[in-house]
């Protein structure tokens, strides 16, 4: 018998405010006594009086422990209490009351150091402000919501998450649970079945990600559709073909926006920009960019206005080139048309949405000249050679859901693609950290990297191939000069699917990730 990790396999996280006490405890209360994950029950301010630790432990059979000057675990059948004004944030899977303000902390910093073991539950009536949902999201967990008692109370809700009733709030929870605990042998089988499939049906192979994301990912249909077992599950897919279209997107989609991280943008107009600008005139006046996992095409049109902005009447001399790229195909067709609904914008300052927008009656459509910049298009990094001379790559909360090995894979194709002095911009969320030898730490919260050292002349073969030394070679820096096979075959790939007048698409919640 395989012994259970020391830490639990799932974090439940619940914001309480002073009107969600009751819920909470038929929450705490409905939860069997054997539930294996771990609680965070973290305490808002407001209550005239809040609960203590004894009157939490009267709802629950399961151990429950305030939040004090020592770290407390994040053990399974665990609740621990974190009391109003408290700053938390998690550590080596404990739950560690401090005061750094430069690291992120609450839930921004559990979704960070947990990643798709986070599930955050949004009782009726919580304010939790959507940037904190999006990150997590972003590292690959869960959120679940409180179904509202009053009718036409809104709920910002992505295709990834799920909403309970308060009397099942519990039964999702360990439901959810059974799913993300370690497989058996049979339904492990039965998982590899299932991604052969995928990967039969649509050339994306999902057995190169973290199997708890997939299954994380996996247990929100299954709990949705009220299937027991993967059995029965792809029982049901089998008889209904058109959902495997849906569980697809569910594997891939996470959240975008314009400017998404603001902070970061900053960085990159004030530091990062201006120092591509000033070495461009060395090959040319080129500037080549990458948006590696793009989605719907948000941040590849931020970099675009950062780079307009930055050259305003100089673009014209520009030779200014954004590869964005993505594996969900409906994405890049939406990315393609460029329109926007309005609450995409709402984050932009209206100079800008001015300057690159035009007002359409179905929302806002970025202009031509943005347009023209960027090349989208279908791109597996599990597969496909990378762009050659590129400046600056960003690839944010994309190498999460990848395995190890995928990971380096990655990391090595980035370091092929991008010219010496180049940049590498992973998201906050991303735990990996870029290989030494080809990058080294610029910012460390941005996780901004520049490339440096020996260069990788070919770039790393498929996946399947990694670590074959007569695939790759590596040679000390020297000037640039360009695999011409492997640019035309990721260019290729790339222009052949580009086409402006893509059929329009009706907006949906969210992009695509990973890619």
């Amino acid at each position: 018998m395989i012994p259970k990790p020391a830490h639990a396999s799932s974090v439940t996280v619940v914001t309480v405010t002073p009107d969600a006490l009751e819920s909470l405890a038929v929450m705490l209360a409905t939860l069997p006594g054997g539930f294996a994950g771990a609680i965070v029950v973290v305490l808002a301010d407001g209550a005239a009086s809040q609960p203590d630790e004894a009157a939490i432990a009267r709802w629950t059979t399961l151990q429950v422990v305030t939040a004090g000057d020592e770290s407390v675990p994040l053990r399974g059948g665990s609740v621990v209490v974190v009391t109003a004004r408290s700053r938390w944030t998690v550590e080596d899977d404990a739950i560690v009351l401090r005061d750094d303000r430069d690291e992120p902390g609450g839930l921004r910093g559990a979704a960070a150091a947990l990643g798709s073991r986070l599930i955050a539950v949004v009782l009726a009536g919580a304010q939790v402000p959507e940037e904190t949902l999006d990150a997590v999201r972003d590292a690959g967990g869960m959120v679940l919501f409180e179904e509202p008692a009053e009718d036409g109370q809104s709920l910002s809700i992505a295709e990834t998450d799920l909403v309970a009733s308060r009397a099942d709030l519990a039964g999702v929870l360990q439901e959810l649970q059974g799913y993300v605990d370690e497989p058996a042998l049979g339904e492990h089988r039965v998982l590899q079945r299932l991604l052969i499939e995928i990967r039969s049906g649509s050339g994306i192979d999902f057995r190169l990600y973290k199997t708890p994301t997939i299954l994380r990912r996996l247990a929100r249909l299954m709990v949705a559709g009220g299937f027991p077992d993967l059995g029965q599950y792809l029982t049901h897919l089998r008889a209904h073909p058109e959902e495997y279209t849906r569980l697809i997107r569910s594997l891939l989609i996470n959240v975008t926006e314009f400017f998404r991280d603001p902070e970061l943008y900053e960085y990159l107009r004030d530091e990062i920009i201006p120092d591509l600008l000033n070495h461009a005139a060395d090959h040319g006046n080129e500037l080549r960019m990458w948006s590696a996992g793009c989605a719907t095409g948000e941040e590849a049109y931020s970099l675009a206005i950062l780079v307009s902005e930055a050259l305003g009447e100089r673009l014209n001399d520009f030779h200014v080139r954004i590869f964005a790229t993505d594996l969900d195909d409906d994405a890049i067709a939406f990315a393609r048309r460029g329109v926007y609904p309005e609450t995409a914008l709402t984050e932009m300052p209206p100079e800008l949405v001015a300057r690159y927008f035009t007002k359409l009656d179905e929302g806002y459509e970025v202009k031509k000249n943005i347009r023209n910049l960027t090349v989208f298009g279908i791109h597996d990094l599990a597969q496909r050679s990378p762009f050659p001379r590129i400046d600056l790559c960003l690839c944010r909360n994309v190498l999460i859901y990848f395995t190890k090995e995928l990971q380096q894979r990655t990391l090595q194709l980035f370091a092929f693609s991008l010219r010496e002095d180049g940049y590498l911009v992973l998201g906050k969320a991303e735990t990996t950290s870029p290989l030494p030898e080809y990058f080294k730490p610029l910012h460390r919260i941005f996780k901004v990297y520049r490339r440096h050292g020996a260069r990788v002349l070919i770039p790393p073969s498929r996946f399947r191939d990694v670590g074959s030394s007569e695939r790759e070679r590596v040679a000390a820096p020297r000037a640039d000069r360009s695999d011409a096979r492997t640019a035309n075959s990721a260019m290729n790939a790339i222009l052949a699917a580009t086409n402006r007048g893509s059929t329009p698409m009706t907006p949906r919640v969210g992009g695509a990730r990973p890619t």
